[in-house]
């Protein structure tokens, strides 16, 4: 075969038998290669030294090779892999043999431009067996026995068979098992050459710090038949992870301190967290997969358990709600379960998602407008268009609710609808509690909550609405200006609130009273049509009002702060059916004009005609009329002020009065001036009298 090395001391002879004894000692290897490659029929390469070696040979079927070699290096046979540095102890013979490896590098071999590994992978091997058998005439195989090695400074075992037939594809029969390494390593040997490049670049982006505590691999099947789509083969490489940040998605809080397997299964990967956290929620399981590694398309789903706050934190870094939708304005306390499941298509199109949080005794409340529920208790369902739920029970100002929710559209063109049905008392509702004493008894309540989908983009389009809606059925209120029914009547209640450019809050009480109140206006007014705002920031009273006895209504603390909470100024324009004051009834009154900060100035016509004025807070009510028109009150009653007819007495406030005529009955009696202070008793008044006559 050509000039070769010097060989070394070198012995054979010949028995009686016409056998040969052959025996070397330091001696090349590479002569030998040509001898190799013929046996086994493939391109082997061969170097190192023999140290020792004994061959006895009688013809091609009888022959035994014994050998102690130092520095080998052999590739080319089995496919994809190459040996050097090796020293090892062979025993074979023309159906198979052995050998003993002391150490070896061993090393995958990539194809030119196939490559199945991000970088080669190199075993140093520091014991093992190798044995190989001829099973027929151009058959073989190769088994690996308790072989035992480091990768990058990891340790490693190996087991397995690797077959070969004339004509076939060899097979594999490999257990691998592999000891701690960083994650980042573990990313350089990825199986980057069977993957999709979007994926690669995908788990270079999720899978940061941390490491792998352990890996096993199960290799079964021809060699070239990766990812075994139909079930020839099996490749099943899994590994323990411990303490890895995993970035699934760029937008989506990381999962840190994550422990539990990555496994790829021929096509498939899938990595399984028993435990890590997102925020400051503790993860109970989660699971990322690709059933797919050549058309990948990342599901992500996973449990959390921790306080609500946290698991909105999560929500608000997420793109699941839109910049423009997000639930910001909620404020939650307590804790509660979450799950999640994300799909991600990896083709530029938007993700899918379901989710559940699972309440037991939470509370949530919103700012505007002023609402808190309390022990929440059941679950509400989400995706990426809104929320629905049945059954969920809370408390609201202690009383018991049952909710629902529902989403009805999609995309841009889908709404939220919560409702809520309780039982509560007037008093119960903020901002209501100078009703306590004339109100009683409770009412079934409807609070209905409407806002836009999680996907909407606002704009023109209808924004959040709450309504709340009660027949007062069971309620009793004893209130002035015509507002009061009894308990076993129904009297229609409704409340709405709007967010927008133009947010108000509507109140209707059946036909008796319409409201609107803005943030710097606001309107008023008795009768069945719907107000609307002033034009300028004022409050607008307005409509037509029962009898009215001024001391009860003082009674109800309206009298000395009528316009408390309301935008000022406030005007008025009223149609009064009439006055009780004392004994008497003052007729029709139309009362219009202004008042700000506890002054104001009023022109009255009709059962008194002039002007009332009061210059402050702490000033007296200055009543300067031409006529004062009144007769005798009447001794019965129905739904106004008078109550049961008996005299009330003068309002509990400073008055001075001067009419320029009194008129009873149409007779003229002549002219008044009538003056009161709180402090007194009674009060003071002058009469004038003209005529013949005196009640």
């Amino acid at each position: 075969d050509g000039p070769g090395p010097v060989p070394g001391p070198i012995a054979f002879a010949r028995g009686t038998d016409g056998g040969w004894r052959l025996a070397l000692s330091d001696t090349p290897l590479e002569p030998l290669a040509p001898l190799l490659r013929r046996r086994i029929n493939a391109p082997v390469t061969l170097d190192g030294q023999a140290r020792r070696a004994t061959l006895v040979w009688r013809d091609a079927s009888d022959w035994r090779l014994t050998a102690d070699l130092a520095g080998v290096g052999v590739s080319g046979w089995p496919p994809g892999l190459a040996g050097r540095q090796a020293d090892l102890q062979v025993e074979a013979g023309p159906q198979g043999g052995q050998v003993v490896v002391d150490q070896l590098q061993l090393q995958r071999i990539e194809p030119d431009g196939e490559a199945l590994l991000r970088r080669p992978v190199q075993v140093a091997v520091t014991g093992g067996r190798l044995q190989w058998s001829r099973s027929g005439p151009e058959a073989w195989w190769l088994s690996l026995g308790d072989v035992q090695g480091r990768f990058d400074g990891a340790p490693v075992r190996l087991e397995g068979r690797l077959e070969q037939r004339a004509g076939q594809t060899p097979r594999v029969d490999v257990t691998a098992r592999a000891g701690a390494l960083e994650a980042a390593q573990v990313l350089e040997v990825l199986p980057v050459g069977i993957m999709d490049d979007r994926l690669v670049a995908w788990l270079d982006r999720a899978i940061a710090g941390g490491r792998m505590e352990a890996a096993t691999l199960r290799w079964s099947g021809p060699v070239d038949g990766f990812p075994y789509r139909t079930g020839e083969g099996v490749f099943d490489l899994r590994a323990r992870l411990a303490d890895v940040e995993f970035r699934y998605q760029q937008d989506w809080p990381p999962l840190r301190g994550l422990a539990g397997e990555l496994r790829f299964r021929n096509q498939g990967m899938r990595i399984s967290a028993e435990r890590g956290r997102i925020g400051s929620n503790d993860l109970k399981q989660a699971q990322a997969r690709i059933d797919d590694l050549f058309d990948p398309q990342l599901q992500v789903s996973g449990d959390l358990q921790g306080p609500l706050s946290g698991m909105l934190a999560v929500m608000q870094q997420s793109p699941v709600l839109p910049a423009s939708g997000r639930l910001d304005q909620l404020r939650w306390q307590g804790r509660g379960d979450l799950s999640l499941d994300l799909d991600f298509p990896f083709r530029g199109q938007p993700m899918a998602l379901e989710g559940a949080l699972r309440l037991d005794g939470a509370a949530v409340s919103v700012a505007e407008p002023a609402i808190r529920l309390e022990d929440i208790r059941g679950e509400v369902a989400f995706d990426r268009q809104g929320v629905t739920a049945t059954g969920v029970r809370a408390r609201l100002a202690g009383r018991p609710v049952v909710a629902s929710a529902a989403t009805v559209g999609e995309a841009d063109q889908a709404r939220i609808e919560v409702t809520a049905d309780t039982r509560m008392a007037i008093a119960d509702w903020p901002g209501t509690s100078a009703l306590t004493e004339r109100t009683e008894g409770t009412a079934a309540w409807r609070i209905r909550w409407e806002r836009p989908g999680f996907m909407a983009a606002g704009g023109a389009r209808p924004g959040e609405r709450l309504s709340i809606r009660s027949s007062l059925e069971g309620i009793a209120l004893d209130l002035p200006l015509g507002l009061a029914k009894a308990a076993d009547s129904s009297t229609p209640l409704a409340l709405e609130w709007r967010r927008g450019a133009d947010a108000a809050w509507r109140f209707s009480y059946a036909d008796r009273l319409r409201a609107v109140l803005g943030n710097d206006r606001a309107a008023l007014h008795f009768g069945e049509r719907p107000p609307s705002l002033p034009s300028t920031p004022s409050t607008q009273v307005s409509g037509a009002l029962p009898v009215v006895d001024p001391a009860r209504l003082a009674g109800t603390g309206q009298g000395a702060a009528p316009a408390g909470g309301l935008p000022m100024p406030l005007r008025m324009e009223l149609t009064v059916a009439g006055l009780d004051v004392s004994r008497w009834r003052i007729g029709e009154t139309v009362l219009t004009g202004e008042m700000r900060d506890g002054q104001g100035t009023w022109s009255v016509s009709g059962g008194a005609d002039g002007r009332v004025e009061k210059a402050g807070p702490a000033a007296p009510w200055v009543l300067r009329l031409e006529t004062l028109s009144a007769r005798p009150r009447p001794t019965a009653t129905s739904q106004d002020d008078a109550g049961d007819g008996a005299p009330s007495g003068l309002p509990k406030t400073d008055i001075d009065l001067t009419a320029g005529q009194l008129q009873v009955n149409g007779s003229s009696l002549g002219r008044l001036q009538l003056s009161r202070s709180r402090g007194d008793a009674g009060g003071e008044a002058r009469l004038q009298l003209t005529g013949e006559s005196i009640d």
